[in-house]
């Protein structure tokens, strides 16, 4: 049981930092571009319906596409281990490619002539405005003018951290549930979700002086170079923890999820076994 620990701490909390930018950094993000879709403001947590969409798209096509590919002409399936490393590239990337919006939007907001979007001929006057520029309602206060550069790009980082959801909890999931003894499996899934939830929220929380409540007064970008950063010490040392004895095969009366480790039988959920009577 405790062969289980470091596995778990360095995947759940490695991943799940830079995964957290998705509910509080890429929605404050968000909600300083603009967010009008047909004329109405959208709240930033919005755009997190990239994770959903990622994770949508993207099982089938690992599933009935990418996964049987790599099996048919490799000739072997993809490892726990394979599936980490894609997984945190997926969340590492995330997390750069907000940096590089966040680049870009902020060059336009700080420039000598700000570009921030213009209130329109309606609302002039109204609090809805200010010098000028249209206010975000989901910003601070709802005092701070929109960049005029569309949220709807905050979905890139949105679909990544979905893309690199999938190949990382399923397969965690599933190594407690295989390495654990049976009398400890309850409380080894219950420490996977400590480390996945509590743990790396309160490393999140932690940083979160790095992500300023003005954007353009501050540098967020800093806060994805430290997710980056811990992301990338997480996974390499996990990949230096010693491997913890063969893998079984796989019982061909189990139907098995490819998204989950094919080094090992998943659980008997979807087994094409008959149910043992007693």
């Amino acid at each position: 049981a405790l062969d289980c620990i470091p596995t778990i701490i360095c995947i759940n909390v490695g991943f799940n930092i830079p995964y957290n930018a998705m509910n509080n950094a890429y929605p404050a993000q968000a909600c300083q571009m603009d967010t009008r879709l047909f004329g109405q403001q959208l709240n930033g947590s919005f755009f997190s319906l990239g994770d959903a969409f990622g994770i949508i798209l993207l099982v089938p096509l690992y599933e009935k596409v990418l996964f049987p590919a790599i099996r048919r002409y490799r000739g072997y399936h993809l490892n726990r281990s394979t599936k980490y490393v894609l997984g945190f590239s997926f969340a590492i990337a995330a997390n750069l490619s907000a940096a590089l919006l966040e680049h870009l939007r902020r060059s336009k907001s700080t420039a000598e002539v700000a570009d921030f979007v213009l209130c329109p001929e309606e609302l002039i006057g109204s609090s809805s405005c200010s010098n000028g520029y249209l206010l975000s309602k989901c910003s601070p206060g709802a005092s701070l003018p929109m960049t005029r550069m569309s949220a709807f790009w905050m979905g890139i980082p949105m679909f990544l951290t979905g893309a690199g959801e999938i190949l990382v909890n399923p397969v965690v999931y599933q190594y407690v549930f295989e390495e654990a003894p049976a009398p400890l499996r309850s409380m080894l899934q219950a420490l996977n979700l400590v480390a996945a939830g509590s743990i790396s929220n309160a490393i999140t929380a932690a940083l979160s002086p790095l992500v300023p409540e003005n954007l353009n007064d501050g540098r967020i970008v800093y806060f994805y170079y430290v997710n980056c950063i811990v992301a990338l010490v997480s996974l390499l040392v996990f990949l230096a923890l010693p491997e913890h004895g063969a893998a079984r095969p796989v019982d061909p009366g189990v139907a098995t999820s490819l998204l989950a480790s094919m080094d090992r039988s998943a659980s008997l959920l979807g087994s094409s076994l008959p149910p043992t009577s007693g």
